[in-house]
């Protein structure tokens, strides 16, 4: 018989998480180098950590239906 594989669904998280100190303080920050703006063409956007100075690029966070 052969194996049945599951698809995963991924959802967006509620909040960004600092890649480097995992940290939830994070606010979004202007597009400021072309990197910023080529990315922003696939929908990332750039974030700044408050804790550790991170800056990085991610996907924005998913809101709930209110």
């Amino acid at each position: 018989m052969g194996t049945v594989l599951q698809k995963e669904v991924f959802t967006m998280p509620e909040v960004h998480i600092c890649p480097q100190c995992f940290s939830d303080d994070i606010e979004r920050v202007p597009r400021q180098h072309a990197v910023d703006h080529m990315k922003g063409l696939f929908g990332w956007r750039v974030y700044h950590c408050r804790d550790c100075g991170a800056r990085f690029h991610d996907r924005p966070a998913e809101r709930k239906a209110s």
